[in-house]
């Protein structure tokens, strides 16, 4: 890639995170994970979640304060906040309702919504937290519902980034695709794992296939955009920097993605 893109490319990766639902484990692993006791005995999540709720209740009607101050069971608090939009606090307490009654609903709703809590979640304890406990209730689930591919794709995710056990993760994510070839999150993080071990050609086959089936997802576009970049294809690279772009409402972002797209015309 030519010195004078990196940076921006740099710069776009973490843009993207922060856009990219269910990929933020990829750009936010905490350096050290929690532990399994440590989310066993739930520490350091009352904290932020603590923080978190006072956050969220700030901005509900006293009304709703009340209902919720009203509610003393983890599952009742996991549906309030699933209904009301935070996330973090749903998955908090659907993986404390599960420590009691491991029921797979409430665990695929636990482990989801904490892999997706990254991007709202500044503390890196709480990280941590949530990425170790995802990870838990996915095991979990996947020894009674082995078949459940997207928690699988999840679960082959954060066994890579945690360092848990990259090669194991990688399996999974390959048992997902080998049962499903056309299952979208196995793509993706097979995708960007081939774009951050060098693997360009491959990264490019993965996010080919993804585009074909999800043409509108702007985020297929600037990873495309970034690949072609690297693989030094400027025509293409523009196609996909402009479709990706057509999906960015960021005024600041659009000029640095038109300043890009000049110098790649010239």
């Amino acid at each position: 890639m030519r010195a004078k893109y990196k940076t921006f490319w740099g710069i776009m990766l973490t843009a993207v995170a922060v856009m990219a639902v269910g990929l933020w484990w990829w750009m936010t692993r905490p350096q050290q994970p929690a532990s399994a006791d440590a989310v066993q005995a739930a520490e350091g999540a009352p904290a932020w979640v603590e923080q978190q709720e006072k956050i969220f209740l700030a901005h509900l009607s006293d009304s709703l304060q009340a209902a919720y101050d009203s509610l003393t069971m983890p599952v009742q608090r996991a549906r309030f906040w699933e209904r009301n939009g935070a996330l973090p606090l749903a998955g908090y307490y659907y993986y404390q309702a599960a420590a009691d009654q491991p029921d797979t609903v409430w665990l695929r709703r636990a482990g989801e919504y904490l892999f997706e809590a990254g991007p709202l979640l500044d503390d890196s304890t709480a990280v941590g937290w949530a990425a170790q406990a995802a990870m838990d209730a996915f095991d979990r689930l996947l020894k009674v519902r082995p078949g459940d591919l997207n928690s699988r794709a999840r679960m082959g995710a954060l066994l890579v980034e945690s360092g848990t056990d990259v090669m194991k993760g990688i399996g999974y994510l390959r048992e997902v695709l080998d049962a499903d070839p056309d299952h979208p999150l196995a793509l993706l993080y097979l995708g960007v794992l081939s774009i951050r071990s060098g693997q360009y050609q491959k990264a490019r086959e993965r996010f080919l296939h993804l585009l074909n089936l999800q043409p509108q997802n702007p985020m297929v576009h600037y990873y495309l955009a970034h690949i072609y970049q690297v693989l030094d294809s400027p025509q293409q690279t523009v196609l996909h920097l402009e479709a990706w772009k057509a999906d960015v409402q960021d005024p600041q972002l659009r000029l640095q993605i038109d300043s890009l797209i000049q110098q790649l015309k010239k």
